[in-house]
């Protein structure tokens, strides 16, 4: 099968159409995903220098040492930070992440927050003796 000239140039103006029209998808797909980026990244520290979740946590903890011999101390901690992650998003939400991004969000920042307070927990427990 032979092209004519006009039916060969209509094939490559459609080509470079698919492919200009799959670069600007892409680079639009790009901008949004880092717009959603960013959006759970302030989300994150904002949610990292929140006080009252800082407090919850160390209450957490607290709560933990005192427990321990009969709770454990994993369980109550991976309790914990799931409740204070689903807690605080739905008794106080935020207005521009969906509820999803706020809980998720939640965890990293209190297993951010958890660790922290552990890691201070046992200095000042070496430092006593």
């Amino acid at each position: 099968m032979v092209l004519q000239p006009s039916e060969l140039r209509h094939r490559k103006i459609v080509a470079a159409a698919a492919t200009a029209t799959t670069v600007v998808n892409s680079n639009l797909a790009l901008h949004l995903l880092r717009q959603e980026m960013a959006t759970l990244i302030d989300l994150f520290f904002s949610q990292l220098t929140d006080v009252f979740r800082i407090g919850l946590m160390v209450a957490l903890v607290i709560t933990m040492r005192r427990t321990s011999a009969v709770t454990g101390s994993v369980l109550p901690l991976a309790l914990g930070v799931v409740f204070v992650a689903v807690i605080l998003p739905t008794t106080l939400p935020s207005g521009s992440a969906s509820l999803t991004e706020a809980i998720l969000a939640g965890l990293l920042s209190n297993l951010t927050i958890l660790v922290i307070v552990l890691i201070a927990v046992r200095l000042i427990t070496r430092l006593r003796r």
